[in-house]
């Protein structure tokens, strides 16, 4: 399924916001269903845009931004040191894979 554009999403939020005509209305004029003008407004709501919202699933990443600094800051003084140094060096939880993949 291809995702529908920016544009085509904004145009239906400037209609909702309109408020002139129903969903239904709206729907059949931009040619996409009710329900997808409800999912768009949803979205609207719930991240403040109808832009594309990529990556919303999956784990979120153990290591923050601060840590894969702080990562190459411990490799850079001793570049001989274990995954398991490391790991404890950092604090973090979670398998060695996720240093190593870092």
């Amino acid at each position: 399924m291809k995702a529908s554009s920016l544009d085509l999403r904004e145009r239906a939020m400037a209609a909702v916001d309109a408020n002139e005509e129903t969903h239904e209305e709206i729907a059949e004029r931009l040619g996409v269903s009710r329900q997808w003008i409800g999912r768009m407004v949803k979205q609207r709501e719930r991240f403040g845009s109808v832009a594309l919202q990529t990556h919303r699933c999956g784990r979120k990443p153990r290591l923050t931004p601060e840590h894969l600094v702080r990562l190459a800051e411990l490799v850079t003084e001793k570049h001989d040191r274990t995954l398991q140094e490391l790991q404890d060096l950092l604090q973090v939880d979670g398998c060695l894979q996720v240093i190593c993949t870092a």
